[in-house]
């Protein structure tokens, strides 16, 4: 089989081929596509390329403990006027033969209020806390922790599927602390072994807690008061909502602002670690 003929010679006076330059360095922090470094004896990584942004979390969880904060006094207040609202149904009923109607629902009317300004409140923290969470979850990524249980895309989508949202954003937020641990190396899977928060979980509990009985409460619709049984009923379903959105408020507050702050210090270690050049 014949050879093809060798490439003819350039062109007389003309430079000869040089090889294309290299590529422009990469700005600090920023990797050619390629393996993820590990520490010595770790599994093989997984091809990255840039690692995502910082976004820092303090703007974002300052508002909403300033928003939970307001949750928790409309809860308070919720509880205030349900005990009148059962006070005023006590005492109609004690004082005759006919129940005054109108004493009672008009006594309902403080409680109400503040169930339209907690739900008011409750959508500006939900959206607040989406938000919140896909940035932590990004974060986590731009630490350097790899292989997380569910990625960031689940910080937004996990809040929208039913039932399973009371568990995918508690998970996303166990996986964000854990990845927070400024003792942990950048690139060391070893992350997913620190110790969790309590706290969250207590936050998941009694979220679940608030969430039942507020539900059953108000999904009878509107209760007449020449219904006592059932007035009390729901009374009663309501202070222990109330009761459980203010210790999950609590609770969030405290898994919000020990993340931010738990993130900030883990960039810093990183930081300060990181080799000179």
């Amino acid at each position: 089989m014949s050879q093809a003929p060798p490439p003819p010679p350039p062109p007389a006076g003309s430079d000869p081929q040089m090889p294309a330059p290299p590529p422009a360095a990469p700005p600090p922090g920023y990797y050619a596509p390629g393996t993820t470094p590990q520490p010595p004896g770790a599994a093989p990584g997984v091809a990255y390329g840039p690692p995502p942004r910082w976004r820092s979390l303090r703007g974002i969880t300052t508002a909403l403990t300033w928003l939970f904060a307001a949750h928790i006094v409309f809860m308070a207040v919720l509880i205030i006027g349900v005990f009148n609202h059962l006070r005023v149904l006590s005492d109609n009923e004690s004082g005759g033969l006919v129940l005054d109607t109108k004493a009672v629902n008009d006594s309902n009317a403080l409680a109400g209020s503040m169930i339209t300004l907690s739900v008011l409140v409750s959508i500006a923290i939900f959206v607040l806390l989406v938000i919140w969470l896909y940035r932590a979850a990004k974060n986590n990524e731009a630490l350097g922790r790899l292989n997380p249980r569910l990625g960031p895309g689940w910080a937004i989508g996990g809040w929208f599927i039913p039932v399973a949202n009371f568990v995918i954003p508690f998970l996303i937020m166990d996986d964000v602390w854990r990845g927070a641990d400024p003792s942990i190396a950048r690139g060391d899977p070893g992350w997913r072994r620190s110790s969790t928060l309590g706290a969250i979980w207590a936050w998941l509990v009694t979220a679940v807690i608030w969430y039942v009985p507020s539900t059953i409460a108000s999904s009878g619709g509107d209760v007449r008061a020449d219904e006592p049984d059932k007035v009390r009923r729901n009374d009663t379903l309501r202070i222990i909502g109330a009761i459980s959105a203010i210790l999950a408020a609590v609770f969030a507050i405290i898994v919000i602002r020990r993340i931010a702050a738990r993130q900030d210090e883990c960039l810093r270690a990183q930081q300060a670690s990181a080799p000179t050049t």
